[in-house]
């Protein structure tokens, strides 16, 4: 099976709600590596380091907009605790990428 396959068939299976999550999860993501590379650049910051913090922040404010979303647990939605994970095992890779390189 090829990887375009398993990756359609995987967004295909989600919900409206899910795939408008992800649009703005994606850009999220986006708005933290610039305002990260714009704080890392200006202050002189290692790169790795501030993608961490940003995603830390993320990752707070993600899991308490997590807490008061009431939503019942469904295998093909995604949900705020959902951002909330990506965010925080972002945040942690970022830590280790910084650790490895510094």
């Amino acid at each position: 099976m090829k990887i375009d396959g398993i990756v359609a068939q995987s967004l295909a299976s989600l919900d409206q709600v899910s795939l408008l999550r992800l649009r703005i999860f994606g850009r999220k993501l986006l708005l933290v590596i610039l305002f990260a590379v714009v704080f890392a650049a200006s202050r002189g910051y290692p790169l790795a380091g501030a993608l961490a913090l940003f995603c830390g922040w993320n990752f707070v404010f993600a899991a308490l907009m997590a807490m008061f979303e009431r939503r019942g647990l469904d295998p093909y939605s995604l949900t705020a605790w959902d951002e909330t994970v990506a965010f925080l095992g972002l945040a942690a890779l970022m830590r280790f990428v910084g650790a490895i390189t510094s």
